[in-house]
């Protein structure tokens, strides 16, 4: 965790494939503190045209939260997400 989630954390912030985004972020979840320190990419990955990423990341967001990360900065992120027209976009945004 010490050497590479800052690397993890940057990738997530510059990568253009959202599939690469969303195994990213599936790689973030596996360490509650690596989305703690990702928390800024994560919320901007919320607004991802990619479904899949969009509920990844709100997943993630809640690994971090568990991980006790200052996630309220999250929540003006989560709220449209509970209008979305996916369902499974909607139920990570609820979780």
């Amino acid at each position: 965790i010490k050497y590479g989630s800052a690397d993890l954390v940057a990738a997530l912030g510059t990568e253009k494939e959202s599939r690469v985004r969303k195994e990213i972020i599936a790689a973030m979840v596996k360490f509650p503190e690596v989305c703690a320190l990702g928390l800024e990419p994560l919320i901007t990955s919320l607004k991802d045209a990619d479904p899949t990423v969009k509920v990844a990341a709100a997943e993630a967001i809640a690994v971090a939260g568990g991980a006790k990360a200052p996630v309220k900065s999250a929540a003006p992120g989560l709220v449209p997400l509970l209008k979305d027209t996916e369902k499974s976009v909607r139920t990570a945004a609820v979780y």
